[in-house]
This record gives C-alpha cells, structure tokens and sequence, in this order.
C-alpha cells in the first residue's frame, strides 16, 4: 500500500508543528514524528483472506 499525503494534509500538518513549535518545540517533534510512524503503520497494515486485519509487531 503507498499513502500520498495531500497538498492540504502537508499544510495542516505544517501548521499545527509551527502552532506548538512557538511553546513547546520538543512537543512539535514529538508529534511530527507520531504523524510519521503512524502514517507507515497504515501502510504496513495488511488483510488476510478472511478479511482480518494484520499488522505486524513493533520493530518488524
């Protein structure tokens, strides 16, 4: 599976970093990189035959 994120999911995404970035950068980082990880969860996020959803374990 490819996830594309949209001109308008970049922007939001860049916008809420900037909005926490002003109090607390750290936070803005952290959240930016759960967007990440979360994003390539989906994507790693596969169906069996039956229609169950499988993903695979942390660190896989």
């Amino acid at each position: 599976m490819e996830l594309f994120w949209t001109l308008k999911a970049t922007d939001n995404r860049d916008e809420i970093h900037e909005y926490i970035e002003t109090d607390n950068p750290s936070a803005a980082l952290a959240l930016d990189e759960f967007f990440s990880a979360r994003a390539l969860l989906i994507c790693s996020i596969t169906r069996t035959a039956t229609g169950s959803v499988v993903c695979p374990a942390p660190g896989s």
